[in-house]
């Protein structure tokens, strides 16, 4: 709700009334916070985005309280006499394409960072090399949206898939972290140049769905990757406790060897000793 009227207040400037301001606000923060709760309580989303399902579930509910979002928004205006019947689709795409891409980019990081701060994930592993790494991925992300969008309107929509490279290229080196950091780095980058080149609304929708359709594959292919690299994390830490337990179980037969073979041995000892204690005591009696 706050991020909605800060927004009005310092970017958007609708020339609507603070009451419908509010109004839009509440609609649009109550619907995601219903969501959140939802997801976290019934569908038991782990926050760490740590599987696929739990990114599935994750953007599952983000398009359909979109969706729920959007329409409530487009009737308040409509009742409010802002649009026409047949303008609210028109009205209602561009703010469920941007609630859409908006979820797909931005949680996913969020949740990470958090994470991150919380002390549920650590950077081990993060070092120069990956820093000039993850430049590269910038310089290579800002050049192909500079060919997108540096272009007359809408005629680079056909180089939009030259974003898939360092995107996808992130994801599989780097997992879902490098997904997230790549579309972060690609849609504020794309939101800056489109700006600068003074795109309108239509032409900025139609390259947020493009966006969003690369953000679902960064993120699936980031979360596949992740998921398999947890597995054999996991795999690997199971072939050492069965190691450790193997050896274990090597040194109990071991001990249970050594502790057969010594009673076996203190029979045999004790055997000819009692013996020879009773031939002995036979001897002293015979001479007695």
């Amino acid at each position: 709700f706050a991020g909605m009227i800060a927004s009005e207040l310092l970017v958007v400037r609708t020339e609507l009334q603070w009451p419908l301001i509010a109004a839009i606000s509440a609609i649009i923060s109550l619907v995601y916070s219903s969501a959140a709760i939802v997801i976290r309580r019934a569908l038991h989303l782990d926050a760490g985005l740590h599987h696929l399902r739990d990114l599935m579930v994750l953007l599952s509910a983000g398009i359909f309280a979109a969706l729920v979002s959007s329409a409530l928004v487009a009737l308040l205006l409509l009742l409010d006499e802002r649009i026409a019947l047949d303008n609210i689709l028109i009205a209602a795409a561009p703010l469920l394409v941007g609630d859409l891409i908006g979820i797909a980019v931005m949680t996913p990081l969020t949740l990470r960072l958090v994470m991150l701060l919380h002390g549920h994930a650590t950077l081990a592993g993060y070092s120069r090399p990956l820093a000039i790494e993850a430049s590269l991925y910038a310089v290579l992300s800002c050049l192909a949206l500079f060919v997108i969008v540096g272009g007359p309107s809408g005629s680079g929509l056909r180089y939009f898939y030259l974003l898939f490279v360092p995107v996808v290229l992130a994801a599989v080196r780097h997992g879902f972290d490098g997904a997230c950091a790549a579309l972060a780095i690609t849609q504020f980058a794309l939101a800056g140049l489109m700006h600068h080149f003074g795109y309108d609304a239509q032409a900025f929708t139609e390259m947020q769905t493009l966006m969003l359709v690369l953000t679902g594959t960064g993120l699936v292919v980031g979360a596949v990757v992740s998921e398999r690299q947890n597995a054999d994390i996991l795999r690997r830490r199971a072939e050492d406790r069965l190691r450790e337990k193997e050896m274990d179980a090597s040194r109990a037969a071991r001990f249970t060897l050594v502790s057969g073979m010594t009673s076996a041995l203190a029979h045999e000892i004790n055997q000819p000793m009692t013996a020879a204690r009773a031939s002995a005591r036979s001897a002293q009696h015979l001479i007695e």
